[in-house]
């Protein structure tokens, strides 16, 4: 037992005659009858039943035992109709306090470089220092301007703050969150993917055909890490849960290609040399009848290639060597020699 602890005095195998708060630590007398014992502040001393608070178990005689299956919220419920006019004065205003020292809470913030983490944190961002946490050496506390209270961060809340240094860069990061947090850089995870089975009977085949997720993950990386830099690179979490062509069509056409097309700058050749020529972007032949006069004008380059996306109606979509060519270039070449 520990002060604040709720003690209950045994009356009968259902009830209680006593509910108090430790309020001291073990003290020795020899003038009391029970010569060591501890300060109680008493909040109630009327009988109270609490069998179904403690699931219908009866109550033995033991010196003392923790009554596990009553919570304290419960047993104050309990006692404020029992004994509406007999409660200590300051029974009203006891506070509950949980002892929460050995589990872990966590705070994620997501995309934290995207505000003013200064503004954000205020003095919060001193608290949160290792050495200012309570219990800390040096351990720190605020006074809060409305409630007066004192407020302190514990040492078992732990911030986490996520970053997509793609879209914005950590170099203009405060340098008061770089002194308070520890980088950790997530990569992507091609080591996460499955390979995706498709039967045979779906795609007119004899043999069921395995698109290598993995692999394909990895070659676009590469492609993207050498043209622009690894910061780019595309996350694992695109491909989490794919299970089907149908849902590998939907990723690239919905997610990937835009992806690619915002990346590069809507330079289709580029975006066609990281998806290794794999038919989903195509040389568009303009009909020459349109560009006549602007190919004889003398400052227009006549050998300009024109890339376009292929229809998403295409049945190239629906090709397990589309997605195959993306990291396997005998696919490539079998599927440029069906073209």
């Amino acid at each position: 037992m520990q002060i604040g602890d709720l003690v209950c005095v045994f009356n009968t195998s259902k009830s209680i005659k006593g509910v108090g708060v430790i309020t001291s630590d073990v003290k020795y007398s020899k003038d009391e009858e029970y010569q060591t014992y501890r300060e109680v502040n008493w909040i109630s001393q009327n009988e109270i039943n609490i069998l179904d608070l403690n699931n219908d178990k009866i109550l033995v005689q033991k010196t003392v035992y923790e009554l596990h299956r009553i919570s304290p919220n419960d047993l104050l419920t309990k006692i404020k109709p029992s004994n509406p006019n007999g409660m200590k004065d300051n029974a009203n205003n006891l506070k509950i306090v949980e002892d929460n020292t050995k589990k872990k809470f966590i705070i994620i913030i997501d995309e934290i470089n995207r505000g003013n983490v200064s503004k954000i944190f205020g003095e919060l961002i001193t608290l949160i220092e290792p050495s200012k946490r309570i219990g800390a050496n040096e351990e720190l506390k605020v006074t809060l301007s409305y409630s007066g209270e004192k407020f302190g961060v514990p040492k078992n809340v732990y911030i986490i703050g996520t970053m997509n240094t793609a879209d914005r860069s950590i170099t203009s990061l405060d340098t008061a969150l770089r002194r308070r947090f520890e980088f950790v850089e997530m990569m992507p995870k091609p080591e996460e993917l499955k390979s995706i089975e498709i039967k045979g009977e779906i795609i007119n085949k004899t043999e069921n055909v395995t698109i290598n997720l993995q692999e394909l993950l990895q070659a676009i990386n590469t492609r993207i890490e050498y043209l622009l830099d690894r910061e780019k690179t595309i996350g694992h979490a695109f491909f989490i849960g794919i299970d089907s062509l149908e849902k590998l069509k939907n990723v690239f056409q919905n997610k990937i290609i835009p992806l690619l097309q915002e990346y590069f700058y809507n330079d289709y050749a580029l975006i066609d040399a990281v998806l290794n020529d794999n038919g989903m972007i195509f040389e568009d032949k303009k009909d020459n009848k349109y560009l006549q006069k602007i190919k004889n004008l003398d400052n227009v380059d006549n050998e300009k290639n024109i890339y376009n996306i292929t229809p998403f109606n295409d049945e190239i979509w629906d090709k397990p060597e589309t997605y195959q060519a993306i990291y396997d270039d005998k696919k490539n070449k079998t599927k440029n020699d069906e073209q």
